[in-house]
C-alpha cells in the first residue's frame, strides 16, 4: 500500500533566544503500511512579507518525528515575529512517492506584560507574593503543566498525553510534583511524540519511581528571605505562595512559567516568562509596643492565679479588655486609619498599664508573630543530625529534640577496635602505633610483580571524498603501537561495507584486522581531526565548521569495529550528506 496522506503540527516556540519553528510529523503510516523509516519530510514556510523558507525536517529515516533541523522564525525589527498569515506545506516523500498538506494561521500574538505584587500583613501574620499577569491572549488562556501520563525508570522517560513537543524541549527544565516518588526539578535530554500512543516522551537523566501519577509542570513560584538569614528559599508551583513565617526587611518574589497556547489544527505557540517582586516589610513599631503590654497583662494575671484572687481578677479584666479592642486594631491597619490605630493604642496601653519601653526590636531581621491571630513558631532540624519531633495537645505543642541514628552509630563506633587487614598477599598492611593514634601502611611487596602496561595502537583514517558520492576512497595512515603484542600494523584496513549503495543510504565505514588474535577485550576511541570542502577547510582563519560532525560506534565485536558520521543532534548523514566535504580525517586510538 502506498503513501496516500500526512499530516503535522507547528509550534511557534517563542521562548528560546532564537524563536524557531517546532515540526512535528503526526501522520498514522501504520494504516497505510509505510514505515516511518522510509519517509523523508520537507517543510516549507511562507511568512507574511512573503519570503520562503524551504527546509527539511529529519523525519528521514530517524525514529523522531519532530525537526532536528532548525527553522527561525522570521522576526521584526523589535525582535517580535511577524505579524500576519504564515503558510506551511508539509510534503512526506516514500518510494518516491509524495503526498503534502497545507496549513495557514493567522499570528497576531502579543506577549503578556508581567505584573505581580507582594502584600505582607503583620497581624495575621501572611506574606503573600502573586504573579498577576493576564495571559488570555486570543480567547484562549494558556496551560504551564501536564498530567504524567507513563513513565519508565528504564528509559528514564516521563510521558504526557498529546502531541505537545514544543513545551518542553531539549535543555529545558521543569518540575515534578503530587508524585509518589519522582517530585523534583529535571533537565530535558530528548523529546520523541509516539504517533501508537499520542503521548509526548521526554527524557530525562534519572526516574527512580515506576507509579504512573504526578504532574509535569514549568511554573515555579520562589521566596527568597533576607540574604544574611542565609535561609533556603520557599518553593511553589501556583500563581501565588503565601507562608506564616517571614521576617523583616527586604523578601524577593521570583515568578517563572512557561505558556503553551492551543489554537487548534495542529498550531501551538510556547512562550516563557520570568519576573521579580521585592518587599521591604516594615511592621508598624506600635505592634510591638501592643504585644508588650498585652503580654505584661497576660502575665501580671498568671502571676496572681491562685494565690490572690482579687488581683488575678483585675488583671484578668484588663486582659479581657485589651484583647477585645485588638480586632479594632487590626481593621485600623488594613484600612491605613493612622489616628484610629493612634487612639486604640493608646487606649490599650492606659487599661493594661503599661509604658512605651518595651526594648522589643533591634536592627537584625526578626520574625513576625502576628497580633490578634495565632502566633507561629518554627522548630526545625538544622541538619547536622538533629532531629525534631512535635506533638500538639490542646493548645500546647511539645518540640522533642534528639540525636538521629547516625549520630549515635558513630558515637558507638569511636569506642570499638577498628581492624586493617588485607585477604590478597599481593598487599602488604603495616600498622605503626603512636601514642593514642595508630598509621596503618598500606604497600606493595617487593616479591610482588609489576603489571605490565596496556598495549595502545593509533592511526588515522583519510576519506577522500572529491571523486564524488557515493565514490569516496578511504585509507590509513600515520599507525603508531606501543607495547606491541596482539596489535597487527600491516593487515589493519578500512572497507565500505556497504560500497555501491544509493546515496541517499546511510554511509558506514568498517575497520578490521588490527589484531593478530581477534577479542572483545579492547576498547576503541574516535575524534574528528580535519574537514574541508570547496569553501573551506576546519582550520581556515575563521575557525569555523560548515557543519558539526562526530563519529559514532555502531558495532564492535571480534578483530572488527563499524562507525557512522553523525551530526550534532545524533542523527546518522546520508551518503549524499558527505558530498558536503571533500576530505575528513578521524583518528582512531584502540586500547588492548
Amino acid at each position: 500500500m502506498a503513501l496516500t496522506s500526512t499530516d503535522f503540527n507547528i509550534s511557534f516556540d517563542l521562548s528560546v533566544t532564537n524563536p524557531e519553528f517546532v515540526l512535528t510529523d503526526v501522520t498514522d503510516y501504520a494504516s497505510q503500511s509505510v514505515a516511518l523509516s522510509d519517509i523523508i519530510g520537507k517543510l516549507k514556510v511562507t511568512a507574511p512579507s512573503g519570503v520562503v523558507y524551504n527546509g527539511t525536517s529529519d523525519v528521514d529515516g530517524n525514529v523522531s518525528r519532530i525537526n532536528g533541523t532548525t527553522i527561525l522564525v522570521p522576526l521584526l525589527s523589535d525582535g517580535t515575529p511577524e505579524v500576519g498569515l504564515y503558510t506551511f506545506e508539509y510534503t512526506a516523500t516514500a518510494s518516491s512517492v509524495s503526498v503534502s498538506k497545507v496549513k495557514t494561521f493567522q499570528y497576531s500574538y502579543v506577549k503578556p506584560t508581567e505584573t505581580n505584587e507582594a502584600t505582607s500583613d503583620c497581624l495575621s501574620p501572611e506574606l503573600t507574593g502573586k504573579d498577576t499577569t493576564n495571559y488570555l491572549v486570543n480567547a484562549i488562556t494558556p496551560s504551564d503543566r501536564f498530567s504524567i501520563s507513563a513513565v519508565s525508570i528504564v528509559d528514564n522517560t516521563f510521558s504526557i498525553a498529546g502531541e505537545k513537543s514544543a513545551f518542553v524541549v531539549q535543555g529545558n527544565t521543569f518540575s515534578v510534583i503530587n508524585s509518589t516518588g519522582n517530585n523534583g526539578d529535571y533537565t530535558v535530554t530528548g523529546v520523541e511524540y509516539d504517533k501508537a500512543t499520542d503521548t509526548t516522551v521526554i527524557s530525562v537523566a534519572s526516574v527512580t519511581d515506576a507509579t504512573v501519577d504526578g504532574t509535569l509542570v514549568t511554573r515555579k513560584t520562589t521566596l527568597f528571605y533576607p540574604s544574611v538569614l542565609q535561609l533556603n528559599p520557599l518553593v511553589g508551583y501556583e500563581k501565588s505562595i503565601s507562608t506564616n513565617s517571614f521576617y523583616s526587611q527586604t523578601h524577593e518574589f521570583l515568578f517563572n512559567t512557561k505558556g503553551y497556547w492551543d489554537y487548534g489544527n495542529g498550531i501551538k505557540i510556547v512562550d516563557s516568562f520570568s519576573s521579580t517582586k521585592e518587599i521591604d516589610v516594615e511592621c508598624d513599631v506600635r505592634l510591638c509596643d501592643i504585644f508588650c503590654c498585652v503580654n505584661a497583662t497576660f502575665n501580671e494575671y498568671m502571676k496572681y492565679k491562685c494565690v490572690n484572687k482579687t488581683l488575678a481578677d483585675i488583671a484578668l479584666e484588663r486582659y479581657t479588655i485589651v484583647t477585645s479592642h485588638l480586632a479594632s486594631l487590626r481593621t485600623a491597619f488594613e484600612c491605613g486609619d493612622s489616628a484610629a490605630v493612634d487612639s486604640l493604642t493608646t487606649q490599650i496601653k492606659e487599661v493594661a498599664q503599661c509604658n512605651d519601653d518595651c526594648s522589643c526590636t533591634d536592627g537584625d531581621p526578626t520574625p513576625i508573630t502576628g497580633l490578634g491571630g495565632s502566633g507561629t513558631v518554627v522548630v526545625q532540624s538544622g541538619g547536622n543530625g538533629v532531629e525534631v519531633a512535635s506533638n500538639v495537645v490542646g493548645n500546647t505543642t511539645t518540640y522533642t529534640l534528639t540525636l538521629s541514628q547516625s549520630v549515635l552509630d558513630d558515637i558507638a563506633a569511636a569506642g570499638s577496635v577498628t581492624t586493617i587487614t588485607s585477604s590478597d598477599s599481593s598487599i602488604d598492611v603495616v600498622a605503626t602505633p603512636s601514642g593514642s593514634d595508630i598509621a596503618y601502611d598500606i604497600r606493595i611487596p617487593a616479591s610482588t610483580p609489576v603489571v605490565p602496561p596496556r598495549e595502545i595502537m593509533a592511526f588515522r583514517v583519510n576519506l577522500d571524498i572529491t571523486a564524488g558520492v557515493p565514490n569516496y576512497s578511504s585509507s590509513i595512515s600515520n599507525i603508531v603501537i606501543q607495547n606491541q603484542s596482539n596489535f597487527n600494523e600491516t593487515t589493519v584496513s578500512i572497507s565500505d561495507p556497504d560500497s555501491g549503495a544509493p546515496s541517499h543510504y546511510n554511509q558506514r565505514f568498517r575497520i578490521n584486522g588490527f589484531q593478530n588474535t581477534g577479542n572483545n577485550d579492547y576498547k576503541i576511541f574516535t575524534n574528528i581531526s580535519f574537514l574541508e570542502n570547496s569553501n573551506f577547510t576546519s582550520n581556515n582563519a575563521s575557525g569555523l565548521f560548515y557543519d558539526y560532525v562526530r563519529l559514532q560506534t555502531v558495532e564492535s565485536k571480534s578483530g572488527e569495529v563499524d562507525f557512522m558520521l553523525v551530526d550534532e543532534s545524533g542523527y546518522v548523514l546520508k551518503r549524499y550528506d558527505l558530498s558536503n566535504y571533500e576530505k575528513i580525517y578521524f583518528n582512531v586510538q584502540i586500547i588492548e
